[in-house]
């Protein structure tokens, strides 16, 4: 992991403010963060009413290694267990090897993990 990565991680696993090539990371008031790279929202997380912890990822039609790397890395603070992956930006993989194709950005967490799920042949709740 570069070091920026390694800065994007902490700072989002920590809510912290960071900011340093290309990459603004900063807390919002939705007891999240948001993620910008070159002044585009490529990540944002946040809290609901009922404490339930969610996030959205957009590539922004910028579908480059770097836009992956960034969101990974914010994905890694937040505690996710899916990463963006493909040179596209096209799918999500969890960490046991699930593939889900991603056919259109942004995508949140809620969808991801309902699809992921549906992969595997769990049941998912409506």
């Amino acid at each position: 992991m570069r070091k920026i990565e390694e800065e994007i991680y902490t700072a989002v696993l920590h809510l912290s403010p960071v900011s340093g090539s290309n990459t603004v990371v900063a807390p919002n008031k939705m007891g999240g963060v948001a993620c910008w790279l070159h002044g585009n929202k490529v990540f944002e997380s946040w809290v609901d009413k009922r404490g339930k912890r969610h996030c959205s990822v957009d590539d922004c039609g910028w579908a480059t290694s770097t836009t992956r790397s960034r969101v990974n890395a914010c994905l890694d603070g937040w505690g996710a267990s899916w990463r963006l992956r493909g040179r596209a930006c096209d799918r999500v993989e969890d960490r046991d090897g699930t593939k889900v194709p991603v056919s259109s950005m942004p995508v949140s967490s809620d969808y991801v993990e309902k699809a992921l799920k549906k992969a595997r042949g769990e049941k998912t709740s409506e």
